[in-house]
């Protein structure tokens, strides 16, 4: 999805680990170039998510810590970081589909 001329990737997805999650966050901001990235996955009942968002998208006003803030307050949990990468999670993994919809 394009928002504010910046691609948007919003998704589950499922790792082995949330170290595993983190790469692949990267990984998937690498990819997409000027945009933002937010990943969520579920490990033993608990919900971890991250969230990446290149320099255009700081530019333009997004911060990294802020998106995984408000995300996981939707889940019961918490999170935050830096504008560039942030982390997360919350307990309510019912929502995460939700959560996660752009």
């Amino acid at each position: 999805m394009t928002k504010d001329g910046l691609k948007w990737v919003s998704a589950i997805v499922t790792t082995d680990s949330p170290e595993t999650l983190r790469s692949l966050g990267s990984q998937v901001l690498h990819k997409v170039g000027a945009g933002v990235v937010q990943l969520g996955a579920i490990f033993d009942g608990k919900v971890s998510l991250v969230a990446y968002c290149s320099p255009e998208a700081i530019k333009a006003g997004h911060a990294a810590g802020k998106l995984i803030g408000g995300l996981t307050a939707k889940l019961g949990g918490k999170g935050g970081g830096k504008p560039d990468y942030a982390q997360g999670g919350g307990g309510d993994a019912s929502q995460l589909a939700e959560v996660l919809k752009l």
